[in-house]
């Protein structure tokens, strides 16, 4: 499609390579080894003020196992890869830092909105659905005192944890992968599918059995529906707003066993055999939201 083909155009390198990403992906990953380290230190300075826990009153190995310190540590981890990023694009492949964002080099405020709206849309249609099937049980959890102001925290730091990962994968990754790819489907697995199990592989928790097993079939499905918003608008706007706002819901609104537990004020717990039609169910609502959400985004 020619949005995708302008934002490959604008991912260009001034000095072309493919090994040139390849070591700039070496560089995130050694990136992010260092920004979670300071958002480990960071999370353990905001852990009073963001969820009331002193954190000073803990062991180490004890506070490391907290879900509350393992989820700071990855937003501001992550949210602190922006520079890095930049640093990367600048001096190793020649050309600024905006041209990861699209054919047009800034966001796309109509996309963003649209991404935002469909992601609160697609949960407030599913998640009563998926009670009424009783897929799903959610109850009300009794909040801290100071949970607003944890809140309102953890939502600021997700605006750029999210946006960091889409420049990442859906961004850089897209870009280097896609200009060195055939055009085609062959190319598609390339620069679609590859940087889709590099974000699943972010997303590693430790933790193998069914739950576990069905966060990363749902992160990864997510990953191949946000590369398809990439390539139909030629920017990273729809993807950056559909995330941020499901990371919102997801950290924030709700807690469940998936993944990392958040401070959602409703907890989400899976029926019996349900995580295999759930994983059904949210395969086939990401394939629908987003042939709607093709007639309401504009190529950036």
């Amino acid at each position: 499609m020619a949005p995708f083909k302008d934002y490959l155009e604008t991912g260009k390198d001034p000095k072309p390579g493919l090994w040139r990403t390849f070591v700039g992906l070496l560089l995130i990953f050694a990136g992010l080894l260092i920004t979670t380290m300071i958002g480990t230190v960071l999370g353990y300075l905001l852990m009073p003020l963001v969820f009331g826990i002193d954190s000073s009153a803990l062991e180490l190995q004890d506070l490391l196992g907290q879900s509350e310190m393992l989820l700071l540590s990855a937003v501001i981890g992550i949210a602190l890869m922006h520079p890095v990023m930049a640093l990367i694009v600048r001096f190793l492949h020649g050309r600024p830092y905006r041209t990861l964002l699209g054919a047009a080099e800034r966001l796309n405020r109509r996309n963003l909105t649209v991404g935002m709206l469909a992601a609160l849309g697609a949960t407030a249609l599913a998640t009563p659905l998926s009670v009424f099937l009783g897929l799903v049980e959610i109850t009300p959890q009794e909040l801290a005192p100071n949970w607003w102001l944890g809140a309102v925290i953890i939502a600021f730091l997700i605006v750029f944890q999210a946006s960091a990962e889409e420049v990442i994968f859906r961004g850089y990754l897209v870009q280097g992968f896609g200009n060195a790819a055939p055009r085609g489907w062959s190319g598609a697995l390339l620069w679609a599918l590859l940087p889709a199990l590099l974000f699943t592989a972010i997303h590693l928790n430790g933790n193998f059995d069914q739950h576990g097993q069905m966060h990363l079939l749902a992160v990864f499905a997510f990953a191949l529906f946000a590369a398809a918003l990439v390539y139909v608008t030629g920017g990273l706007s729809a993807a950056i707003g559909y995330h941020i706002m499901n990371n919102w819901l997801a950290l924030i609104v709700f807690r469940s066993e998936l993944g990392i537990e958040g401070m959602g004020a409703f907890e989400v717990r899976f029926g019996d055999n349900a995580l295999g039609m759930m994983m059904a169910v949210e395969c086939l609502s990401l394939l629908v939201l987003f042939f709607v959400m093709r007639r309401f985004v504009r190529p950036e």
